[in-house]
């Protein structure tokens, strides 16, 4: 296989992971990501808080000598915190975002805790886009670059551009 059919086949891919806060709507809402934003997924890493940050902000931790902020997901969004879980059982997934700057490119890493529920799905996938207004439990929307529903219920797909700019 060459690399060109790797990278087709890749770009073909997504994760998906269930949300970590129950659905007031119905059916459970997934958040998606494409395989190539997906640089690593971490079933256990230190993460310690950081004094007076965001609400959205679990802490830090080092990952390859690097410090990386660690977020909820389900709090940038906005969403009902009632029974969330903060660490048993869930996985870190690091998302890269690469953004142009005059001179070159520069990559920028987020870890968010997810569920340990993660799928790679090919794409197509059997769905059809919704308003996000009807989904109660999403208060930001302007953090999706989609919202979608499918058999098992909702597919939110973040955008990551956004979530770096969340001042509160």
């Amino acid at each position: 296989m060459n690399g060109n059919s790797l990278r087709i086949s890749a770009e073909q891919k997504v994760i998906i992971f269930p949300s970590l806060t129950e659905s007031h709507t119905e059916g459970q809402i997934y958040f998606l990501f494409s395989l190539r934003q997906v640089e690593d997924i971490i079933k256990e890493v230190r993460v310690e808080s950081v004094p007076f940050s965001l609400p959205h902000i679990e802490g830090i931790t080092v990952w390859r000598d690097r410090v990386v902020p660690v977020l909820s997901l389900e709090k940038c969004l906005g969403m009902n915190q009632s029974g969330l879980p903060i660490s048993a059982g869930t996985r870190l997934i690091m998302v890269r975002l690469l953004r142009e700057e005059p001179t070159r490119l520069k990559e920028e890493r987020i870890m968010f805790r997810v569920s340990p529920s993660i799928r790679m799905l090919s794409l197509p996938l059997a769905c059809s886009p919704v308003p996000v207004n009807p989904c109660s439990d999403i208060r930001r929307p302007h953090l999706l670059r989609a919202f979608y529903e499918w058999s098992e219920g909702f597919l939110a797909v973040i955008h990551i551009g956004e979530i770096f700019l969340i001042e509160n």
